[in-house]
């Protein structure tokens, strides 16, 4: 529910050569070619798609308005627009549904590399002239990118290597040998990689019907009914004794409007509570479906994954906060409020 947080943390003695030994966590890595710096994501290379480009195309301006903090310029962030709105209409409420996976995490670029995690083989034989590089590593809610790997990275690789991410934290965990659980990288990769097919839109039923659906354990009606209706905005009104006066409707991904709003609801507010009995009244229609975090016992330790479930509960939100209770702090309790609803809605 929480939106998502970008760090930049700075490491002495930077070096190119990874750790020896095994990482620990789930993460995309990826080939990188020291002739030329190049890197591809392994999902990418694998289907022979790393050189593929996302070209111009529709978007549905809601996703401009996510918080990408990983994606650093508005070219990159209007590529993953693209992508977004493509799998949308490839696979109904997909695109929407990687978007609210990725407000779960946390996100940081690193500059020391990132150990090798150890999982299944690949598809393909040793490539000649590369390095298998670890790019990232989801470990409980962080999701560490490495920040060189990153920069030498097309906008289409650095997509595919978000899209891995959320992908696998979505995998149900399989049991192992051991005792412990998993979540594959390989189906990770797989799905990443059809992700970029390039017919993926006219390929999109087919796809959903073999590959995704049979894999992805979610909603697939529910995301395609928020698919077509879109997110809903949500409606604030202040209350004096009773009466709803002024009311205000902002958008669940605008942080702009929302900071707007508050400022010009808590001036109204502190100005009539010392003569009316004042209240703040919110009121919206909730996703019909809600992201979760649950965990399972690796064989490195606890590690958290990502839910996606049909909302049993009525879909209509309607919640009062009262503005004449002694220590209510109008701007700092309603940003909070309203940051807590902005995956919800």
């Amino acid at each position: 529910m929480t939106s998502l947080l970008m760090a930049f943390v700075a490491a002495l003695g930077i070096a190119w050569s990874a750790p020896r030994g095994h990482g620990v966590g789930n993460g995309g890595d990826g080939y990188y070619f020291p002739a030329t710096g190049d890197i591809f994501v392994r999902d990418l290379f694998e289907s022979g798609l790393h050189l593929s480009k996302i070209p111009p195309g529709e978007v549905d301006n809601r996703f401009l308005r996510y918080d990408w903090p990983m994606l650093q310029t508005d070219r990159e962030r209007l590529t993953m627009a693209i992508k977004l709105t493509e799998l949308n209409r490839a696979l109904p409420g997909f695109g929407d549904t990687l978007s609210s996976v990725a407000e779960s995490y946390t996100w940081l670029f690193i500059d020391t590399p990132l150990a090798i995690v150890e999982h299944e083989e690949g598809l393909i034989d040793a490539v000649e002239g590369a390095e298998v590089r670890q790019l990232a590593i989801r470990l409980g809610t962080i999701i560490r990118i490495h920040r060189d790997s990153w920069n030498r990275m097309t906008d289409e690789n650095r997509i595919a290597l978000v899209f891995h991410e959320l992908i696998e934290a979505l995998l149900s965990p399989h049991p192992r040998d051991d005792g412990s659980w998993a979540q594959s990288n390989l189906k990770a990769r797989e799905l990443t990689g059809l992700l970029f097919h390039p017919q993926i839109v006219d390929q999109g039923p087919r796809l959903m019907r073999h590959s995704f659906m049979p894999t992805l354990e979610l909603p697939w009606t529910e995301l395609r009914n928020y698919r077509n209706l879109g997110p809903q905005p949500l409606r604030l009104g202040i209350s004096r004794n009773g009466h709803r006066s002024t009311t205000w409707s902002i958008a669940r991904i605008n942080r702009g409007e929302r900071r707007q709003a508050t400022r010009e609801i808590c001036a109204l507010t502190e100005k009539d509570r010392e003569r009316f009995s004042v209240g703040i009244e919110l009121e919206g229609r909730l996703r019909p479906y809600s992201v979760e975090m649950k965990s399972y016992s690796a064989s490195f330790g606890q590690q958290n994954y990502s839910v996606v479930r049909e909302r049993a509960s009525a879909t209509l939100l309607q919640m009062k906060l009262n503005a004449s209770l002694p220590g209510f702090h109008c701007e700092r309790d309603l940003t909070e409020v309203l940051s807590q609803l902005s995956s919800e809605i």
